[in-house]
């Protein structure tokens, strides 16, 4: 397991071992890594490709990776009170962005794409097992086109996917969150949807849809209101979505009607007390 510095702007060596040295995109650092690693990403970080970029940490289940955005002008190696959350890795144009395998990832932000290109940012869009937790992150699907948020994959059922203090903005009323087998929790997140331009429905069906379980707790969903849902009614799929000590619009829709059978089960906890608005 090593420590590795993650900065586009250094021009030493490259080959991670100090800020001077440091990899210059992380998928420089991801490529000479091993599993366990822990990725030290300066705060000034801005990593841009107009192509597609998939970034598949080497993790595993007992010795999962660290990506950690810090004070490049900090403690060597980082400590805590270094935490920064403007670091940015980003696609433009039609660039797909995913994010997949073992890892733990603190304070960077993923935009995908630009303009009206399609452009999905992919959040363990694979089929191994693996698990992923951003903290104080943000996912940016950056463009106007038909493109999504997208959490899991098919088949893919002991995947999990935890955001605490993790964003999310869109670009276009149309796109939206799309949720495929495994776990999906949220937590702890205020003004969780940022922005000005919100989805007509949060979790929509999407194409994607399998029947996933997603608990979303203390998270501040109130942007979304009038003529928004939060939940798709029309998905053939077993989900479980349980929103937990949420802040929710006054005048939004929790789910919209439910069209298929066998569709999505929402349950809303602790408002005043637990409703059901399953099919």
């Amino acid at each position: 397991m090593a420590d590795r510095y993650v900065w586009n702007g250094a021009t030493g060596s490259g080959t991670g071992a100090t800020w001077a040295n440091a990899h210059t995109t992380l998928t420089a650092a991801i490529t000479a890594s091993t599993a366990g690693d822990r990725f030290f990403v300066a705060h000034d970080h801005a990593q841009t490709v107009a192509s597609g970029l998939s970034l598949t940490f080497k993790g595993t289940a007992s010795a999962p990776d660290t990506v950690l955005c810090v004070d490049r002008a900090g403690s060597v190696p980082p400590v805590s009170a270094d935490l920064r959350t403007t670091a940015t890795v980003s696609t433009t144009l039609a660039s797909t962005l995913g994010l997949h395998g073992h890892f733990y990832c603190y304070g960077i932000k993923f935009q995908a794409g630009s303009a009206a290109n399609v452009a999905n940012l992919n959040i363990l869009n694979s089929p191994a097992a693996s698990v992923i937790e951003l903290v104080n992150c943000e996912l940016n699907v950056n463009n106007t086109a038909a493109s999504v948020l997208q959490i899991g994959v098919t088949g893919a059922v002991q995947q999990q996917v935890t955001l605490r203090g993790t964003k999310m903005l869109f670009g276009a009323v149309g796109q939206g969150v799309a949720l495929s087998t495994g776990r999906f929790v949220w937590k702890n997140t205020a003004s969780a949807l940022g922005g000005a331009i919100f989805p007509t429905v949060l979790f929509a069906n999407l194409g994607v849809l399998k029947g996933t379980f997603a608990l979303i707790e203390g998270v501040d969903l109130s942007a979304l209101g009038s003529g928004k849902s939060i939940v798709g009614g029309d998905v053939a799929a077993a989900h479980t979505v349980v929103l937990k000590d949420c802040k929710l619009g006054a005048s939004v829709a929790i789910s919209s009607a439910v069209t298929s059978p066998g569709g999505p089960r929402t349950l809303v906890v602790r408002r005043s007390h637990t409703t059901d608005f399953s099919g």
